[in-house]
């Protein structure tokens, strides 16, 4: 097999293109291999556009893209388009059968990048690899989504998570909508408003609205009101999740331990003092050592630990599988809790009471947003390993490239 047929198959050109010449290039701080492809006299050539068999017209200029390296060499493949005169459409350039549109990289060149993409490599890092642009390696992510996107069937999805995220710190947030079955983000729009949530359910249709089973989201009044306006039957779908109720629940003990800690400091008393996560934390400090005196605090007569004790019964909530049961139980918490003489912990209570239906349809549809919050985690790993996004359409990019399950090989169709 000689080089040129080496290249063919390598380079995966057909008919009727071939391989007409090829040239190492080493008078260049790095040595480039150059394949440059021809055409035979004799083609036909399709309309781009009506597919419709046209005469050659001529050439576009001559144009290089980069292809998989040949050893250390950079390699390119070099040609001249050719442009077709159709009697219906005028003059339109014949697209390259080795690239996609626009791109100044071959298919298999792209394919290889978007691999190192996927297994976690940065684009700052995939761009050092292959010793090209950054801006070059992030075009190739950006056609991969709308790729991914194009092939994408609905949107819709019968169990459905909705988030928030902040594409660099103090910056605006953008709204998520997860699929919680497959793990995947379906849909990102910038704010976090009634309308940003509502350009997700405006491009569903009337029988996936109605398809919607449930919604597992925190709190935020716009997302609730957006779910409430456009599905169908909102009020028993809504599942305000366990994580966002427990952090408030949290941050209710640490406002009651930082008033008493004050107090008791003022008194001369530090029995509080380097306690705080052992607060925060579910069940208590982990390690043994510290077990004994958080039990001793405990035992005594510290509004914390009152607080606190309030905090550790809630979670006994989301154990019920009957909504009538766990209404019970939380009457008996609600009870203590809104008696409890402790501002913070009344608050919560009062809190709790008044999104509580929203809070017991977990009971019928069993669904958090844990989903959400693991494609955050891995948001927020691609993030520190890039240094953040340049702007919010490099987010948006980011966030369907790593966590929308697309189907982004530029070899497949679908």
């Amino acid at each position: 097999m000689g080089f040129e047929e080496f290249y063919v198959k390598m380079l995966g050109i057909v008919e009727p293109w071939f391989v007409s010449e090829i040239k190492v290039c080493d008078e260049k701080e790095e040595e480039e291999i150059e394949i440059h492809v021809s055409h035979r006299a004799n083609a036909k050539w399709n309309c781009p556009e009506c597919g419709k068999i046209s005469s050659l017209h001529d050439h576009g200029r001559e144009r290089k893209w980069r292809h998989l390296d040949t050893c250390q060499a950079k390699t390119y493949l070099v040609a001249r388009l050719p442009r077709v005169k159709c009697g219906v459409c005028g003059v339109k350039q014949v697209a390259a059968s080795w690239s996609s549109s626009g791109s100044r990289f071959t298919l298999l060149m792209e394919r290889q990048i978007l691999k190192t993409l996927r297994r976690g490599e940065t684009v700052k890092g995939t761009a050092e690899l292959v010793r090209a642009g950054w801006d070059a390696v992030f075009r190739i992510m950006e056609r991969a989504v709308e790729r991914g996107l194009d092939r994408r069937g609905g949107i819709g999805a019968a169990k459905i998570g909705i988030d928030e995220k902040a594409f660099r710190k103090g910056h605006r947030y953008h709204t998520l909508v997860y699929d919680l079955d497959e793990s995947c983000v379906l849909f990102v729009e910038e704010a976090r408003t009634i309308e940003s949530l509502k350009a997700y359910y405006d491009l569903l249709s009337n029988e996936e609205l109605k398809g919607i089973d449930a919604v597992a989201m925190d709190m935020w009044e716009a997302y609730i009101s957006a779910t409430k306006s456009e599905v169908p039957g909102a009020d028993e779908k809504i599942v305000l999740d366990r994580f966002h109720v427990m952090k408030r629940a949290t941050e209710a003990v640490d406002k009651v331990r930082r008033a008493e800690h004050k107090r008791l400091t003022a008194e001369g008393d530090e029995s509080l003092k380097n306690t705080r996560y052992d607060w925060l934390r579910t069940g208590g400090p982990r390690k043994w050592h510290q077990r004994k005196a958080f039990r001793e605090l405990l035992q005594g007569t510290l509004q914390t630990a009152q607080a606190w004790t309030l905090k550790e019964m809630l979670p006994k909530l989301w154990e019920y599988r009957s909504k009538t049961w766990a209404m019970k139980y939380f009457e008996k918490w609600y009870e203590i809790a809104s008696t409890s003489g402790l501002r913070a912990m009344e608050d919560l209570a009062a809190f709790v009471k008044r999104h509580i239906a929203n809070i017991l349809t977990f009971c019928e549809h069993g669904i958090t947003n844990a989903v959400a919050e693991g494609l955050n985690s891995k948001i927020m790993s691609i993030k520190r390993q890039s240094g953040g996004f340049r702007n919010a359409a490099n987010f948006k990019v980011a966030v369907y490239f790593y966590c929308g399950n697309l189907s982004i090989d530029p070899l497949k169709t679908r």
